[in-house]
């Protein structure tokens, strides 16, 4: 008994407090967080020091607890404020770190404006301390009148206000937004107008302004003495307005050899024929990066595909496995390094149209070349190249009935620099005669398009969409 009394005392502790730590001037940085000294508000006859994070006005919990006349317990990630009893009533208040929700005599509460945990610290917002404690704060200030201008594609909500007041801004959507502001308004009403289609006013321990835009925006907001302006600029609308289709090989590259067939032959006619269907489903531009048997330099297509300004870039190809020649299936890749040894020999293959010959005569080249893929893994087009790679493959699969090898990734030298969401199907396998058969067939190859349109088509609506949230 005696132990287990010993164990629970090293994490059921009172959360001491020195308060000679909170009357001067510092700053915490913890992330983009920014920490500063503010004012003084009165509890009863005590003054008790707020802080200032982000334009945000917060309490310091064991200052306010102590003018209560309470106490801070900390229970591992646990901060319980204990208050005395009032009318034989127990007041506990529980702040757990990593949760919005508060817990006032076992009642969840959620915060809009979450608390803050700082130097081994909770910083309770001003805004919400009559909601969680039995308290009322002194005057707030005062909504003086709100305004809306217009310029370009921005739009301006301004806030007249009697003195300094804090505020949180936060976007529950691209076109959605929630403004928190710690002072008293009389306003109920105001007429929408530019980019702003609507405002609504609620009271809640000081004034909540909840606006939807007519369209995606970015917010930010500025400070000119007691006035706030809150600008909302609109943001350009995602378009998926040219597809750039990349035929394998060409010219005196014929990639993989079937019995009869030709990979590069093969690719040719299937992005000819996803050309075709694109063009009729969208409204996008397709560009071929060769439209006739010609060769085109591997380091050539990407490069192309950055100068047409393309938004997407897919590459066919047909497969090959000298070695295993019952291997079948379809794969798709996107652009990242191999982790099989499987990868890594498709990759190879694929680069092997290379006119010159790569040598490592440095021993850090490998360290170089590592560091360079992991770049690349990082770009900003990584992602959703993925779900290129995704959906073409699950569109596929779904047609063809074929073996489903997966989605692969793999440092594709086609690939590489096309700074768009980019990925390489392989179709098939030429060196397997049952799907060297169905891939010489038109039938075969025009579901092949059919099933690349429906994953473009889907990926282009998934983008264009999350764009316009």
């Amino acid at each position: 008994m005696q132990n287990r009394c010993a164990r629970r005392s090293r994490f059921l502790r009172p959360f001491c407090v020195l308060s000679a730590s909170f009357l001067r001037p510092f700053c915490v940085f913890c992330g983009l967080l920014t920490l500063a000294p503010a004012r003084d508000i009165s509890l009863f006859d005590l003054k008790v020091p707020t802080r200032v994070i982000n334009d945000v006005e917060f309490v310091p919990l064991v200052e306010l607890v102590g003018a209560l006349g309470g106490t801070v317990w900390q229970v591992e990630n646990r901060f319980i404020a204990v208050l005395p009893p009032k009318q034989d009533r127990g007041y506990e208040i529980v702040f757990t770190t990593g949760n919005q929700r508060v817990l006032v005599n076992r009642k969840p509460i959620s915060l809009p404006v979450p608390f803050r945990f700082m130097d081994n610290e909770v910083y309770v917002p001003t805004v919400f301390i009559n909601e969680i404690f039995p308290v009322k704060l002194s005057r707030m200030p005062q909504v003086l009148s709100f305004s809306l201008s217009h310029a370009r594609d921005t739009t301006v909500l301004r806030v007249e206000l009697d003195t300094i007041a804090y505020y949180s801004s936060i976007a529950v959507t691209s076109s959605s937004f929630r403004i928190y502001l710690q002072a008293d308004c009389k306003i109920r009403r105001m007429d929408a107008s530019g980019l702003v289609r609507s405002i609504q006013f609620n009271q809640q321990n000081g004034t909540v302004l909840n606006i939807a835009t007519q369209q995606p925006c970015f917010s930010r907001v500025t400070r000119s003495g007691n006035a706030l302006a809150f600008k909302f600029t609109a943001r350009a609308r995602r378009r998926i307005g040219t597809i750039v289709i990349d035929p394998g090989h060409g010219g005196k590259d014929p990639g993989a050899l079937g019995r009869r067939l030709k990979e590069k032959d093969a690719n040719l006619d299937i992005a000819q024929r996803l050309s075709r269907r694109l063009k009729q489903l969208s409204t996008a531009e397709i560009i071929l990066t060769r439209d006739k048997d010609e060769y085109v330099a591997l380091h050539e297509r990407p490069r192309r595909a950055n100068a047409d300004k393309g938004d997407l870039y897919i590459s066919v190809h047909c497969n090959s496995s000298p070695d295993a020649p019952g291997a079948q299936g379809i794969e798709t890749f996107f652009l990242s390094a191999a982790r099989t040894d499987w990868e890594r020999a498709v990759a190879s293959r694929e680069n092997g149209a290379l006119e010159f010959p790569v040598v490592d005569t440095n021993k850090q080249t490998a360290e170089v070349v590592g560091g360079i893929l992991r770049d690349l893994a990082q770009n900003e087009f990584l992602r959703e190249s993925e779900q290129l790679a995704s959906g073409l493959q699950s569109a596929l699969a779904d047609n063809l009935h074929g073996k489903d090898r997966g989605v692969k990734q793999a440092d594709f030298a086609v690939l590489r620099n096309a700074y768009m969401p980019a990925a390489l199907v392989e179709c098939g396998f030429l060196t397997n005669p049952a799907e060297e058969k169905l891939l010489g067939a038109a039938d075969y190859r025009e579901r092949i398009a059919g099933a690349l349109a429906t994953g473009v088509l889907q990926f282009i609506k998934r983008v264009e969409s999350k764009s316009e949230r």
